[in-house]
């Protein structure tokens, strides 16, 4: 990693989350749980490897094998 003293590249990385209106609403427990995950740079890096190497209709078996290896990003 680079030095950036001058932010000339920006602060940073976001994944923002978006849904329907009224989602939250209906389920504020998956609301509260999505606004809490924080991802390090690594474990960030990792997810998109797994999901760049997988096809589309592979996602939900891939999401669950990396939730099982980064427990420490949620706590439920």
């Amino acid at each position: 990693m680079l030095e950036d003293p001058k932010v000339a590249m920006g602060s940073g990385d976001e994944i923002q989350i978006y849904s329907r209106l009224g989602f939250a609403d209906e389920y504020p427990e998956i609301t509260a749980m999505l606004s809490e995950v924080t991802l390090s740079n690594e474990q960030f890096s990792n997810l998109m490897d797994r999901l760049n190497e997988q096809d589309e209709s592979d996602y939900d078996q891939l999401i669950k094998s990396f939730l099982e290896d980064n427990p420490d990003i949620y706590e439920f």
